[in-house]
């Protein structure tokens, strides 16, 4: 499936967040409410790659696109909690010396 303004094929959702990584441990829950709409226009406002959410590749805004005539909200929550190892600046050096 193609979707967004891109040639790279769409095939699952993905999620990343800058606070996540190495060195790091916490939780965060996002909770979102999409809704599909098939064979729609969507307004220019909505734009691939958009600075202003995390959708990458999707269309997206955050304006109310206004639209009509979909399936209706469908709740889509993730829960995420991590504990990661240490953060690869930390370096440990070893010396011969005696």
């Amino acid at each position: 499936m193609f979707i967004g303004d891109t040639a790279n094929a769409h095939n699952a959702d993905t999620y990343a967040d800058g606070t996540m990584g190495d060195g790091t441990k916490g939780s965060i829950v996002v909770k979102g409410v999409p809704e599909f709409f098939p064979n729609v226009t969507l307004p220019a406002h909505m734009k691939a790659n958009n600075p202003d959410t995390q959708a990458g590749d999707l269309r997206s805004s955050v304006t109310d696109p206004a639209l009509t005539g979909g399936t209706g909200a469908i709740s889509h929550d993730l829960t995420a909690s991590w504990e990661c190892c240490p953060s690869v600046d930390k370096k440990t050096t070893f010396s011969d010396k005696k």
